[in-house]
């Protein structure tokens, strides 16, 4: 009986030290995004090319998946992408 309590107690601080990881990781990349989107603020304020822009960010949301869910782009691809002013740049249809 000792043994497999012992086995529980290690498989409970598996799971605990793998969500303190996933945890960790969220924090860093939110923290990334949250830059990335301040340093795009700045580009579209101080009068750089908005398609430029737009297409860079695209390419490295989608081709470097860095930010995209199982379903689509993540709620922080979508802030970053409703930054750009045109309507035709809207990104409701990107979203499912």
């Amino acid at each position: 009986m000792a043994l497999y309590t012992d086995l529980a107690l290690q498989d409970t601080m598996k799971e605990e030290l793998f969500r303190c990881k996933l945890h960790s990781l969220e924090r860093k990349c939110c923290t990334g995004v949250e830059k990335l989107k301040a340093l795009i603020e700045a580009h579209l304020q101080n009068g750089f090319p908005v398609s430029d822009i737009l297409e860079k960010t695209k390419s490295f949301l989608t081709l470097r998946k860095a930010l995209l869910s199982h379903n689509g782009y993540s709620k922080y691809s979508r802030d970053i992408l409703r930054l750009f002013p045109d309507a035709e740049d809207d990104v409701t249809p990107l979203c499912f």
